[in-house]
């Protein structure tokens, strides 16, 4: 099969049977368009080229190259100690001798001629001047309705001239951000149409119109382009409206080149959008795909002007190496303007200006080595030497300027990479989704479809096998090994026989690194034998101290604390960091949670930027070499992202980005590595699992498995989980590790109030997942209870969800328990154990929900009730457990209640639910019996808590 993200010999085979039918064609020259003309050092001739649909070129024919008869004129010589002379005297100076250069083939920088001859800078930019009189003001005119119309119906490109090289990689970039826009006009489209819509009804709707929009990407993005009249339109078919905003685009195009060096980038790239639309409304052919494009556009135009003050920022800093952002790269001339440098190693890219010398230079390094082909230490020297000639030493990542300087090469990376077709941006989000949705649409994983807790062990399954395996290998050898965990309940310690097929899955080995691997699979298979399937996806994205994820490791018969995991034993760290440094990231990235996985491709990259590829051995540096390059290169990753802020990446996607552009660099030049991803390889499992199904069994999965889409996709925050973490630890630990400690019954006063105390371990584990954990007094409620109303009544004021709590009177108050944390948030305890009233101030920092429920445990609360909003959440995970509901009654409901406002509910009619405190319980209730009366309800909730204190000591 074709594959854009893998070695495609399908596409290479397409290619030549594509050359052997244009060599029989017998083509003239003369008659093809889009061809290309290149010099050909050894013949002495211009070789003439056209471009293959699969990509590449066919050579059709030769041209004579013109050779001078006599060397050109030399230009006449300035005047010496040209610092010296009268400005306007210089200047005339000046402009006589780039005139002169202007006629030599020879010279390719004016500035850099004019510089070496010695004139300032100030003395070149007024002989330019003088040269060129109207360049600072001239305007690039736009094209008028009537130009634009006429230009689309022949043919020509909307864009007026431009360089033709750029007609094939620029048509891919247009059509991509076509099919951007209309995605994003779309989901705008249905979200007015329906508000309820679910992502994965959005994304349906999305997934069944893809084909439409990628059709009519192309279409449109050729006539930007001016590649024929694929629609066949004359002038007389252009509706006024959509010229009119094709007229529009063009000004804002214009507008966007004359915006002094660099031009505007943002408006640029908005014009560009906006002739798009125009051109798909106006030609009636794509009046839908066109409107659709132009909600596209009001969506995204603040990220996108955005992007465009980053980039102006960037090139207005000094030094040789000024980006180009949104659109460089392929499009520098037209979006940019000619002249504008990108780091040395994007020109070294593929069609970039350095990229034969670069691939030459390599090739001599590696024949110098008797080596048969480009292997990566070759690549590793070439960078090395390279980087020596442009800085002249290796960078030093712990002086600042240095650091910096690197930081910017790697962001000019980043921005070209955006522009690539595939650019590993959502690499992680979108492409683990679609995993994901095709595991639940294959034999023997579809309950992959709604159970978040399995896709978490399938991501830490994937974190061990990733060791010394590309993407393809990795999700291979992590769904067999999950397989296997379904089957048997048990995570495999040991690797698959070589060459065996497991759980119908071929080439799921462990790979080179089989002991490193068997490790980590060790500790995840002793985790979930402890913890269970549901305790384990909660402790590994959850905080704990190194201490205890040492004590883990060492459990699960390994000898030491995870690799490359400091800060000691009390510092904190997410659970998946009980694989070390490199695995660990990895897991949690799938997973959603940021961080730098330092793998081999982005160790290369970060060694590459500051000439340090190589250890003390010789060998290519493929991880960090000690705890301060590790941290460095955390901050690394962040100083790109910091760079690059208009552009709104996560850490992850950073890194993705980086990943992707490092392995094309290599590719380019002469080592191929293509990056993968994993829902390109779990389509291919999927594939080969189902060749394996009985045809008596397809047309049934077929049926179940059509509609399966994912549910609750990350559903669980980590604030959730690590309370629930922290409660089963608490479990196994016993009252030690308590959340909160009752402080003997005494007030500070001496007065029989309750202190309760925060565990300060347990304070740390929380603050880690912006939790508050703070000290609560209990205060007399007859001399508090107006002011704890008076409290409640302000904080709950301009609180948009209020309606759903009580505010109790503050006689009721004055009957029941009361207590505040420091900052003001509060809870009261009826004599029933029944908690009511809790708030949380407006002057906390954290959420302080979590912690006052338990609090409350603590202080005696074992019961309560809610509407079924957000807050069950809240409860369950703090122990809660639902008993008995009560269904909506609008005689009943809150005055103050507003069903537009908790439409997300039930729309706007949610029961009442009655919990119990379970210490033995963490969530997923579903069975709750539905009362018809309130004392049912309550009479339910009440034999429930009769039971668990015949049945729990000290409840």
């Amino acid at each position: 099969m074709a594959d854009l993200l893998s070695n495609d010999t399908d596409l290479e085979m397409e290619k030549y049977l594509e050359a052997e039918t244009l060599s029989f064609a017998g083509l003239d020259p003369a008659i093809v368009k889009n061809k290309q003309s290149i010099f050909n050092p050894e013949t002495k001739t211009n070789e003439i080229l056209t471009p293959m649909n699969k990509g590449g070129y066919f050579k059709i024919g030769e041209e004579p190259v013109e050779v001078m008869s006599e060397a050109p004129k030399q230009p006449a010589m300035p005047s010496e100690n040209t610092d010296q002379i009268p400005l306007d005297l210089a200047a005339q100076e000046v402009a006589e001798y780039a005139k002169q250069l202007q006629q030599d083939p020879r010279v390719t920088s004016f500035q850099q001629e004019l510089e070496s001859a010695g004139y300032t800078g100030e003395q070149i930019e007024a002989g330019m001047n003088l040269m060129n009189p109207a360049q600072e003001t001239a305007s690039v005119q736009p094209m008028t309705q009537e130009e634009l119309a006429t230009a689309i119906a022949n043919g020509e490109p909307m864009i007026g001239s431009y360089d033709p090289t750029l007609r094939e990689e620029g048509v891919v970039a247009i059509k991509s951000f076509a099919i951007d826009l209309a995605v994003n006009g779309l989901r705008d489209e249905l979200l007015e149409t329906n508000p309820n819509l679910t992502e994965e009804q959005i994304q349906q709707e999305i997934d069944a119109r893809m084909p439409e929009f990628e059709n009519n990407a192309g279409v449109y993005s050729n006539m930007f382009f001016g590649t024929g009249n694929p629609l066949g339109v004359g002038i007389a078919d252009f509706a006024t409206a959509g010229v009119m905003d094709m007229q529009e685009g063009a000004r804002m195009f214009s507008q966007g080149r004359d915006r002094g060096e660099g031009g505007d980038v943002g408006k640029r790239a908005l014009g560009a959008a906006l002739m798009l639309a125009g051109a798909a409304e106006a030609t009636g052919v794509g009046y839908g795909f066109g409107k659709l494009l132009k909600r596209g556009i009001k969506i995204i135009e603040p990220k996108i002007l955005n992007m465009g003050n980053v980039v102006k920022e960037r090139l207005n800093q000094p030094g040789e190496m000024p980006t180009v952002g949104m659109f460089g790269g392929n499009f520098q001339n037209m979006f940019l303007g000619p002249g504008q440098k990108r780091s040395f190693y994007v020109t070294a890219r593929a069609g970039g200006e350095q990229n034969i010398n670069s691939i030459n230079r390599v090739q001599e390094i590696s024949k110098s080595k008797g080596n048969k082909r480009v292997k990566i230490e070759d690549l590793a020297d070439y960078f090395e030497e390279n980087h020596l000639q442009i800085h002249g030493r290796k960078l030093n990542p712990d002086v600042d300027e240095d650091f910096n300087l690197a930081a910017d090469a790697a962001a000019d990376e980043i921005l070209y990479q955006m522009d690539q077709a595939v650019n590993g941006v959502g690499w992680y989000d979108k492409d683990v989704k679609r995993t994901f949705s095709l595991m639940a649409k294959t034999p023997g994983l579809e309950e992959l479809a709604d159970n978040e807790t399995l896709r978490v062990i399938w991501s830490a399954i994937a974190a061990p096998t990733s060791i010394g395996n590309k993407v393809n290998n990795n999700t291979r050898a992590a769904t067999a090994a999950f397989l296997q965990y379904l089957k048997t309940g048990k995570v495999p310690i040991n690797p698959p026989l070589k060459g065996a097929t497991t759980e119908g899955i071929s080439g799921a080995g462990w790979g080179l690194k089989q002991q490193s691997v068997a490790a980590g699979m060790k500790v995840i298979s002793y985790l979930i034998d402890t913890k269970g399937p549901e305790g384990f996806a909660d402790w590994w994205l959850s905080p704990h101290t190194l201490a205890e994820i040492t004590a883990v490791r060492k459990a699960a018969g390994l000898s030491s604390g995870p690799v490359g995991v400091g800060g000691g034993k009390d510092s904190v760290h997410l659970g998946a960091m009980v694989l070390g440094d490199k695995t660990g990231p990895y897991s949690l990235n799938i997973n959603g949670y940021e961080g730098t996985t330092k793998d081999i491709w982005f160790s290369r990259s970060y060694n590459r930027h500051f000439g340090n590829m190589k250890n003390p051995d010789g060998s290519v540096a493929g991880q960090p070499r000690n705890q301060v390059e590790r941290r460095r290169m955390e901050q690394f990753t962040l100083k790109v992202i910091d760079n690059l802020e208009g552009l709104g990446l996560s850490e992850q996607d950073a890194q993705a980005v980086l990943w992707f552009y490092e392995q094309g660099l290599f590719t380019d030049l002469g080592v191929v590595s293509r990056p993968g991803s994993f829902s390109q390889a779990m389509e291919k499992i999927s594939n080969e699992l189902r060749s394996g199904v009985r045809a008596s069994d397809e047309n049934k999965i077929g049926t179940e498995s059509a509609t399966a889409e994912i549910s609750r996709f990350r559903s669980v925050s980590q604030p959730k989980r690590t309370v629930r973490s922290t409660r089963r630890n608490q479990q196994v630990d016993g009252e030690t590790s308590n959340t909160y400690a009752r402080e003997s019954g005494e007030g500070s006063e001496g007065n029989g109030l309750l202190v309760l105390n925060p565990n300060e371990k347990t304070q740390v584990i929380y603050n880690k997942s912006n939790l508050a954990l703070p000290k609560i007094s209990e205060t007399k409620a007859s001399d508090t209870a107006n002011q704890y109303n008076l409290d409640m009544t302000n904080a709950m004021s301009n609180h948009e969800f209020a309606a759903q709590v009580e505010i109790k009177s503050a006689e009721d108050l004055a009957n029941s328990r009361l207590f505040r944390t420091e900052n003001g948030s509060g809870f009261a305890i009826k004599s029933d154990g029944d908690i009511v009233a809790v708030f949380q101030s407006a002057t906390e920092n954290q959420s302080v929900g979590y912690a006052m429920i338990q609090a409350a445990v603590e202080a005696g609360g074992r019961k309560l009730d809610a509407f079924e909003t957000f807050l069950p959440g809240i409860y369950e995970t703090a122990g809660f457990r639902p008993v008995a509901r009560l269904g909506w009654s609008d005689e009943v409901a809150p005055p103050n209640w507003n069903k537009e406002t908790f439409k997300d509910f039930n729309n706007g009619e949610p029961d009442v639910v009655f919990y119990v405190y379970d210490p033995d319980y963490f969530g997923g209730a579903t069975d709750v019996v539905k009362f018809n009366s309130y004392d049912e309800a309550v009479a339910a909730q009440e034999k429930e808590i009769s039971r668990l204190r015949e049945t729990i000591d000290g409840y």
